[in-house]
């Protein structure tokens, strides 16, 4: 199994339409991770996955 790092920023979530806008992708719609905020994950154009944090 081949396992690729992920980077993580902590940025808003909402930018990740631009991910799309730009030729990559939502792996992961925004969703809520509790009292810790809210995470998704986008893939670049050179497919790259990012993760996206923020804190609520």
């Amino acid at each position: 199994m081949k396992f690729n790092p992920v980077v993580h920023f902590e940025i808003y979530v909402d930018d990740m339409p631009r991910a799309e806008a730009n030729g990559g992708s939502i792996q992961q719609p925004k969703m809520s991770i509790g009292t810790h905020g809210f995470c998704a994950v986008v893939r670049d154009c050179e497919g790259n996955l990012i993760g996206l944090h923020l804190m609520t």
